[in-house]
């Protein structure tokens, strides 16, 4: 019996000194604090209120397309900031029934997938109202497609008021 005792003494220091060893006996090191978050090309309330049309909508098709997910489904909130009223309540109707998990059409972009590249250009501006075209570049091969965003002035800023969805070209006209 002492030798049994002896041997469960000795396998218990020898386990105690491997562990120590090892460094088994030290504490565990100190999280390494995360590195400041990435800018996510989210523009802050402030910034956004003083932008030109051009700037405006650049700054959100920058943070829609940039968005890590579906914004369709998760940043409604943002929108308050970019859009009239009766533009999100538009949104709101053609969204409506295909809430849910999936995809589809996303009527910012009027297309199912996200463009290689976006081009803005100023087309048409009064005192109130601007038009700006966005070409839509797909890739090496793929045409370009575009769409329209109407912005206007109210309450001494501007806010996107309407995009419109401009038709493909048929093949083979100009």
């Amino acid at each position: 019996m002492r030798v049994r005792t002896l041997l469960i003494g000795l396998v218990a220091f020898v386990l105690s000194a491997g562990l120590l060893a090892c460094g088994g006996g030290e504490e565990p090191p100190a999280p390494t604090p995360s590195p400041p978050a990435a800018d996510t090309g989210v523009d802050s309330p402030e910034a956004i209120a003083a932008m030109s049309p051009l700037e405006l909508t650049e700054s959100f098709y920058r943070w829609h397309v940039g968005f890590p997910g579906n914004p369709l489904l998760h940043t409604r909130d943002k929108w308050r900031e970019y859009f009239t009223p009766a533009f999100i309540q538009q949104v709101e109707e053609i969204l409506a029934p295909r809430e849910g998990p999936g995809g589809g059409f996303d009527p910012f972009l009027c297309a199912q997938d996200i463009p290689a590249e976006l081009a803005f250009a100023e087309e048409e501006r009064s005192a109130d109202e601007v038009t700006i075209r966005v070409q839509k570049l797909w890739g090496p091969g793929s045409p370009a497609s575009e769409l329209t965003v109407h912005l206007v002035r109210l309450d001494g800023r501007w806010w996107i008021a309407r995009i419109t969805c401009t038709p493909p070209a048929a093949p083979g006209s100009s």
